[in-house]
């Protein structure tokens, strides 16, 4: 949604803040399909929770971006009826200006395709070409200057794009934040009887020579911090 925010940094970040979510979701997606067909698979459950926490932490970013958004938003829809009047007929122009520019070139370009570039009528027509583009500038820095006077309204149909927006990326946090704790519960659990396998295979083993190293104990310890942070929050 184009809202006029940009001076206040609050768009990019929105920007910057969706690519990046689009981004742990599709691996989400992936992750799911592989659990889909394997289930308790340790390494896919493992990324699951780490990509569902960013997906958390991110969604709150956003939440908190979209409430300043709608916030201005909220008071900028004052002004759309005013800005609208202001701004239709300069609209109108621009929309007029930029049909005309468009027949000119096609001209332009008939004549080129003749060869008749030399031709007086081929530089009036260029002229004509360059004052109708700045003719077209001038009336879009026009309807910059009404629209900024107005405050960059939006629509009152935009701003309830936006709130539906606010209202979904509050309900997938909620979403996100279950299903973290449903799988710390699991996955600690699961993580645990990983490390009474690998333990129990250590024991066996002992007679070759001695029992499993630190290193394989901190791979276990591993396997159990893999499921750590949704049981703590």
């Amino acid at each position: 949604i184009q809202l006029g925010l940009d001076g206040s940094g609050i768009s990019k970040e929105l920007k910057t803040i969706n690519g990046e979510l689009g981004s742990t979701q599709k691996g989400l997606k992936d992750v799911n399909r592989l659990l889909k067909l394997d289930p308790k698979n340790i390494t896919a459950l493992a990324q699951k929770q780490k990509l569902l926490g960013k997906e958390a932490e991110l969604t709150t970013k956003k939440i908190k971006a979209l409430n300043e958004v709608n916030q201005k938003a909220a008071e900028s829809a004052k002004n759309y009826d005013a800005w609208k009047q202001a701004y239709t007929p300069i609209q109108n122009e621009i929309t007029k200006t930029k049909d005309k520019l468009g027949e000119l070139k096609k001209a332009q370009q008939n004549m080129e395709e003749l060869g008749e570039v030399d031709t007086e009528e081929y530089k009036k027509l260029q002229e004509e070409i360059k004052a109708t583009q700045k003719e077209l500038r001038t009336l879009q820095a026009e309807g910059r200057k009404v629209t900024e006077q107005f405050g960059n309204p939006i629509s009152p149909e935009g701003l309830d794009i936006l709130q539906r927006e606010l209202a979904e990326a509050e309900i997938r946090a909620k979403q996100t934040t279950e299903e973290l704790k449903r799988m710390g519960n699991t996955g600690t659990e699961s993580a645990k009887k990983i490390g009474n396998a690998m333990k129990n295979a250590g024991d066996k083993i002992s007679g070759i020579g001695s029992k499993m190293t630190p290193v394989s104990a901190g791979i276990v310890g591993a396997g159990a911090a893999a499921f750590k942070f949704a049981s703590d929050t």
